[in-house]
């Protein structure tokens, strides 16, 4: 069972549980968000391709704590760059 996750809009005040929805972009790029109940603001939450979710894989397997650091390193870059092109 998943906990729920409490948020106040920043537009309307309303204080509601996330639920986060997904959407599918060119390039097999899928963008996490949710939406205000309420408003309908939409909050962008970060986005994934195939080269972000291959280095997911391969940092929970890596054992060297140094090597995780560079790898969430090159992820975080990588999701930045894809949410510049999607916000």
């Amino acid at each position: 069972m998943f906990e729920q996750l409490p948020a106040t809009c920043d537009n309307c005040g309303k204080v509601f549980n996330v639920k986060f929805r997904e959407k599918k972009h060119p390039g097999k790029v899928i963008e996490t968000y949710f939406r205000c109940p309420r408003c309908k603001k939409k909050y962008f939450c970060f986005a994934k391709n195939e080269k972000v979710r291959e280095l997911q894989e391969l940092i929970k397997r890596e054992e060297s704590p140094f090597k995780r650091v560079a790898l969430q390193h090159e992820i975080n870059e990588r999701m930045n760059k894809l949410k510049e092109r999607l916000v």
